[in-house]
Formats: structure tokens, C-alpha cells, sequence
């Protein structure tokens, strides 16, 4: 029987943003959802509350913010499509490692969830979320192809 209880231990981005100081603001952002950046050594982020659709979506939006920060992977908005695909992906490897770390992924997958949608549901995570993570792993060498 599957255990659908949250473990305790589970990751908090926005506890560690506060732990990290990284400074997280919550307002409207007319032209993205959310966004970081970098202003000497301090971290801050910006989350548009109104275009959270869960709490797997505000987690996985805070964590891939916080990686951007940790990774210090940042661009502008005339990056060059190249430059933008590498800094997103280490944000989203970093969040990756975080929220879902791989035997986290392995435990799940003894527990019997394997569908994507329950993976994602266990992992408290969204889909879209899930997969990516999936695919950094197996680049990484740390889940089959």
C-alpha cells in the first residue's frame, strides 16, 4: 500500500531562500511569472502570486529561482537563445537536486507510484517539472534511459 503522507523532511525553497538571504518579492510582474537576479553579492527573487496554479507549481517557480541564484545563472533579456538554454537548465538542475532529489525519484518508484501525474503528485512537483528533472538526471547518468 502506497504511503500518500508528506514526509517531513521535505524541501522548502522558500525556507531556504530566507536561510540563503536571498530576498523573496511577491507582486504582479507584467512580463514573466517569476525572475531573479543579482545586484553585487545579494540574491533577490520576484513571484507574480497570480500566476501560481498550485503549491507544485509555487515550488517548483521559488526553486528554479533559487537555483538561478545559487548557480549564479543569470541573463538578460537579450541573451542569446544559447546563453539563456544553459543558465535555465543549471536553474533547473539545481531545483532539480533539491526538490526531487534522485533517490527520492527511486524511492517513489518502489513505493509503486510510476505514472508521471502520480510521481509529480508524490514529489510535490508539477509534471512538466517532473519530466525535465528526468531528463537532467539521465543526462547525468543517474536514471536509465
Amino acid at each position: 500500500m502506497r504511503n500518500s503522507s508528506r514526509n517531513e523532511s521535505e524541501a522548502n525553497p522558500i525556507e531556504y531562500a530566507e536561510q540563503a538571504g536571498i530576498a523573496i518579492y511577491y507582486g504582479r510582474l507584467p512580463l514573466c511569472e517569476s525572475m531573479s537576479l543579482c545586484h553585487g553579492e545579494k540574491c533577490y527573487i520576484a513571484i507574480d502570486p497570480f500566476s501560481i496554479q498550485s503549491m507544485a507549481d509555487g515550488m517548483v517557480k521559488a526553486a528554479h529561482e533559487i537555483g538561478h541564484c545559487e548557480t549564479r545563472s543569470f541573463y538578460s533579456r537579450n541573451s542569446l537563445c544559447d546563453v539563456r538554454g544553459r543558465h535555465e537548465y543549471k536553474a533547473d538542475k539545481w531545483a532539480a537536486h533539491y526538490l526531487m532529489p534522485p533517490d527520492k525519484l527511486r524511492q517513489a518508484t518502489a513505493e509503486g507510484y510510476i505514472e508521471p501525474w502520480e510521481l509529480a503528485e508524490r514529489l510535490n512537483v508539477t509534471e512538466d517539472f517532473l519530466r525535465r528533472a528526468m531528463y537532467i538526471y539521465r543526462c547525468e547518468g543517474l536514471l536509465p534511459e
